[in-house]
């Protein structure tokens, strides 16, 4: 693979973690109703 390959690889994959990070984030932040079982 091309240097610019690799470059573009790289970054679909980071910007594939990025989203699902955010979105795991967001999840898991939102609904609080789970922190408040006995």
């Amino acid at each position: 693979m091309t240097v610019l390959g690799w470059i573009i690889m790289g970054t679909s994959i980071t910007t594939v973690l990025v989203v699902l990070a955010y979105c795991l984030v967001k999840v898991l932040t939102l609904p609080p109703v789970e922190d408040e079982l006995p």
